[in-house]
């Protein structure tokens, strides 16, 4: 979004008309346009792309292996939905992408995606619980009358 909104300022501050872009016409009805070239605006979408390689792609892998058999479906339904509910919310804001407000709607979106800068943080909280839960289920499990796993031992103990 920053990419965006960067390159959408330029675009206003390189043109005749200023924020006004979609309806800038000379006296001969030519529409003036900016000086800047189309390419610059591919960058914000190589980072869309590789971010919906990291998050979406690795969400679901990570969704799908983690789940149980008998709930994958619902995992993966639930993990899809709120992609859906992220799409009708991009809808709603539509009506608000015209020129004036374009740069607006951009630093906007910007500023919801500040909590999400704080999903490190999370991660790492998340992750190091996972980490221990799979050290957990992956140790043999002894209970009151001997191990349920025969172990074997090594050659520094003494019987």
């Amino acid at each position: 979004m920053i990419w965006a909104t960067v390159v959408q300022h330029y675009i206003y501050k390189t043109n005749v008309c200023g924020d006004r872009v979609a309806t800038c016409v000379d006296g001969d009805g030519n529409a003036l346009v900016s000086s800047l070239n189309i390419w610059i605006q591919t960058g914000s979408y190589v980072l869309l792309a590789f971010s919906e390689i990291m998050a979406s792609i690795t969400g679901l892998e990570y969704t799908f292996t983690k789940a149980p058999k008998s709930m994958r479906s619902l995992v993966m339904a639930l993990f899809l939905f709120m992609s859906a509910i992220a799409s009708a919310l991009g809808e709603a804001f539509v009506t608000l992408s015209t020129d004036p407000l374009l740069v607006l709607v951009l630093i906007g979106a910007r500023g919801s995606v500040e909590g999400i800068e704080l999903l490190p943080i999370f991660w790492w909280l998340c992750i190091t619980g996972l980490i221990y839960r799979a050290r957990v289920r992956s140790t043999p499990q002894f209970s009151f009358f001997g191990s349920s796993q025969k172990i074997i031992p090594g050659p520094d103990v003494h019987l």
